[in-house]
């Protein structure tokens, strides 16, 4: 931390009862953009208690946005900006000008798609804008975010997560077999080991969220579902839901997964709070978003599989499949966390049409799947699905 985020960071500790957006443009207006969006940052963190995860995206949207204005933050300070662009009147004028260029490039059919942001793309660089401008620095600027569209993306199919799985076992089974001494054997087995337990984490804790294969789940976690069989949910999601849905059943494969994984678990630590999966010759540092999803993309290249498989994907995908699976509602809305059952309905059950009966048939390996009404599948013959437990 360098000496003027050490010199924010002290001033929050000595002020928490004051709201600091109401006097941050007047703390900083002299200190460059750059500075000023690292300093939101550690805000977002340490203030907020924000997900670390969330806030770097942020960062690097508004210092896109900066950027394609033709704005130097490293050398225009806030109160330069700040009058330069007609105060809060112009700054939001500029900014609705930005996002309404891109809207209309989007609706530009002559421009290819891959010159132009898509709609949900447009709607996440405009995310950020609203509490960096109006809540942190207190400026009244407010720019109205389009919202994203809701789109069908096809959904990873099972014998494509296992065909992942094989593809990691045979791939550094050679690579042990072929190591040339000992040392190079105990390095390729520990990445072997984190590699498939990430990928067996996307596949079996999906119910805790996104949080399960980027760092946050915890060795105390881990003896929770030894000892329960069950998870609890990210503390988000457990503060908003009543305590019946803050403990999905884990599968027990998972559990075997993981006693294969303890093994060779490259940290020695196991006090409670320490991250459970972590990265090979990274001191037992947590794996991360980044990690993950640069090696499920090595993954889908290897095998030729489907650019849309994705760490994201295969989640809603587990999720799919137990909404769809599971023909009494509350179960699965206690198996997703979900307060409300319409959320588990609106996101994950599957409409009653051509296309996707089709895709749900690839993708469970049946015909018939029981569910509500919405989803009349299950006047079709029945088929055996071997997968069907995985759920």
């Amino acid at each position: 931390m360098d000496n003027i985020t050490q010199e924010f960071w002290n001033y929050h500790q000595k002020n928490k009862k004051i709201k600091p957006e109401q006097k941050q443009y007047n703390l900083q207006k002299d200190k460059t953009l750059e500075t000023v969006i690292e300093n939101w940052c550690i805000y977002r963190e340490k203030i907020e208690n924000r997900d670390p995860d969330t806030i770097g995206p942020q960062r690097r949207k508004i210092k896109q946005i900066f950027r394609e204005l033709g704005i130097d933050i490293k050398k225009t300070t806030l109160e330069k900006f700040y009058n330069k662009y007609g105060k809060s009147k112009g700054i939001t004028k500029l900014l609705n000008n930005y996002k309404n260029f891109h809207i209309n490039r989007y609706n530009n059919k002559s421009i290819p798609l891959s010159e132009k942001l898509e709609w949900n793309s447009i709607s996440n660089m405009i995310t950020p804008l609203n509490p960096f401008f109006e809540k942190y620095l207190g400026l009244k600027v407010h720019i109205s975010n389009p919202g994203k569209k809701r789109t069908y993306q096809p959904r990873t199919k099972l014998h494509e997560i296992n065909k992942i799985l094989d593809y990691i076992d045979d791939k550094w089974s050679l690579k042990i077999k072929l190591a040339s001494n000992e040392r190079k054997k105990i390095e390729y087995r520990k990445r072997w080991a984190v590699e498939r337990i990430s990928v067996s984490a996307l596949k079996y804790l999906w119910t805790r969220g996104k949080a399960i294969t980027e760092g946050y789940l915890t060795i105390a976690d881990i003896n929770h579902m030894k000892k329960h069989g069950r998870i609890p949910l990210h503390i988000r999601k457990r503060l908003n839901n009543p305590e019946v849905f803050q403990q999905p059943v884990v599968p027990d494969e998972f559990i075997q997964e993981w006693t294969l994984y303890e093994k060779y678990r490259d940290s020695n630590d196991y006090s409670p709070n320490a991250p459970a999966i972590v990265q090979i010759n990274k001191q037992g540092k947590a794996i991360t978003r980044k990690w993950l999803r640069g090696k499920v993309k090595d993954y889908r290249r290897e095998l030729d599989l489907p650019e849309y498989i994705t760490p994201h994907n295969i989640r809603r995908s587990m999720h799919t499949l137990c909404r769809a699976v599971t023909p009494n509602r509350m179960i699965a809305q206690v198996q997703l966390g979900d307060v409300s059952h319409k959320i588990a309905d609106e996101h994950y059950n599957i409409p009653d049409t051509d296309m996707i009966k089709d895709e749900l048939n690839k993708m469970y390996l049946c015909d018939s799947l029981p569910g509500e009404t919405k989803t009349r599948i299950e006047n079709s013959k029945n088929k055996p699905n071997e997968n069907r437990g995985y759920a």
